[in-house]
């Protein structure tokens, strides 16, 4: 029996319902129990059709590492393997001596070979840090499309060798080292599309996506706190004066510009943006700024390969806003390289032909 327990634990995410996804999905990313003790035991929760439920052994799908002390936190690095077919599911539980908490993680594996390829979020947005209701939306977008879907930390980590897209963002642009970049200028080259998201708001996301723009004419504007030999004062004030202006935008149909990446788009809201330059000749702005139209907060290079830099360092801030905006739908284009909804028009056409072929 599951022993009582006087303190419950916060883990965060509390859930992880990941929806679909294909075998060989590499899938990996950090669970966080806050408030807990110095140690914790982690197992498995296991109940009976009766009722009953008993602590058993991780099931051997998913691996952790851990714990990392913190202040006041205890994290663990997961990955799930994904090599067979078939539903997974387990309620994964941290318990002390007087403290417990838990988080039930939920996947589908599909046999199936991705009709649209292989997508890379790099670093994994299933971190500590994010709320499973956050989640929820990009997931329902993931899992719509004909993508497998492969969530890892670092570059360095994954064989990106013939993936459809790669979307860098938060710790995964961060860790991108000198090293990396002559590997991503050969890939985006081979036919990889590569967004980059970043911001001021996130600090240091700009500085690094800079180095892997430079290369294809893009450049993510900065506010200027960085200058050498300025005061504290002055720096202090450049930092909010930045903020200020660009809390919230939105970009309308006159700020949309004509592209295959944004077919679809009527409105787009933008919170705490940043503009991105376009310096090269084979750059162009895909969104403007409706309050400064000389301003881009997304912009794409197709002279060697298709890169899109994107002014914002939160996919969730993309992904969570449907109607009356097409953030979502737009994610959804940067995911496939195109226009999503004609895509998944196609998917399911050659799903029922094929359906129709095999009598089912």
């Amino acid at each position: 029996m599951l022993p009582k327990m006087k303190t419950q634990l916060r883990v965060q995410p509390g859930e992880l319902c990941l929806g679909s996804n294909y075998v060989g999905a590499k899938i990996e990313g950090t669970i966080g129990v806050f408030g807990a003790p110095s140690s914790l035991a982690v197992s498995s929760l296991e109940c009976a059709t009766g009722g009953a439920c008993s602590i058993k052994p991780l099931p051997n799908w998913i691996e952790l590492q851990g714990p990392t002390k913190a202040p006041a936190l205890l994290t663990w690095k997961f990955r799930i393997h994904t090599d067979k077919p078939g539903p997974l599911f387990a309620t994964l539980v941290f318990h002390g001596d007087e403290a417990i908490g838990d988080c039930q993680v939920s996947l589908i594996i599909k046999r199936d070979k991705p009709l649209q390829g292989d997508v890379i979020l790099c670093g994994s947005p299933l971190s500590h840090y994010t709320h499973h209701e956050s989640l929820r939306s990009l997931i329902r977008i993931l899992t719509s499309l004909p993508l497998r879907i492969h969530f890892i930390d670092s570059l360095r980590t994954f064989n990106w060798q013939e993936t459809k897209v790669v979307i860098l963002h938060q710790s995964g642009l961060l860790q991108c080292r000198p090293t990396d970049l002559e590997a991503i200028q050969s890939l985006v080259k081979a036919g990889t599309n590569l967004v980059i998201l970043a911001d001021e708001f996130f600090r240091g996301t700009t500085n690094a996506a800079n180095l892997v723009l430079a290369p294809f004419g893009l450049q993510m504007m900065q506010d200027g706190s960085e200058a050498v030999g300025i005061a504290v004062h002055e720096r202090n004030r450049r930092i909010l004066e930045w903020q200020s202006r660009y809390e919230v935008a939105h970009s309308g149909m006159t700020e949309i510009c004509p592209h295959r990446l944004t077919k679809g788009l009527k409105r787009i809201y933008w919170f705490r943006p940043c503009p991105v330059a376009c310096t090269g000749a084979g750059s162009m702005p895909l969104i403007k700024n409706s309050a400064n139209g000389s301003e881009y907060f997304a912009a794409v290079s197709e002279s060697n390969g298709c890169v899109i830099a994107v002014g914002t360092s939160l996919w969730s801030s993309l992904s969570s806003l449907g109607w009356p905006y097409d953030n979502d739908r737009f994610l959804a284009n940067l995911l496939v390289g195109g226009d999503a909804e004609s895509m998944l028009s196609e998917n399911i056409s050659v799903n029922t032909k094929e359906t129709r072929i095999n009598g089912r």
